[in-house]
């Protein structure tokens, strides 16, 4: 019987962390990596909370990636239509593979 309230604790928990609405995300590692490179691969050490896992919504809001433009260069303005409708095997096109292995 003690384990229904604490069912619900924990789903209440879990369904306020979903859905965060942050104005965008913030990755000063890719920043640099793409000023110094040209690229915004992942990495284990950019990306290290994430790095192997294929599920990218799981811990990024989609409707807040890809809103500002860090880069200077503009692309956000061809990129944040794609990112609002790309489903996550999608991500490896820009990011590389995460680590995730076919």
């Amino acid at each position: 019987m003690k384990m229904k309230p604490l069912m619900a604790l924990l789903a209440v928990l879990s369904f306020t962390a979903c859905g965060n609405d942050r104005q965008y995300e913030v990755y000063p590692d890719l920043v640099r990596q793409w000023e110094t490179s040209s690229n915004v691969y992942l990495t284990a050490q950019n990306h290290p909370h994430g790095w192997g896992r294929a599920d990218c919504y799981r811990c990024h809001v989609q409707r807040n990636i890809h809103m500002k433009d860090w880069t200077s260069d503009q692309s956000v303005d061809w990129l944040l239509p794609i990112a609002r409708e790309a489903n996550e095997s999608e991500c490896k096109t820009c990011h590389d593979t995460n680590g995730v292995q076919p």
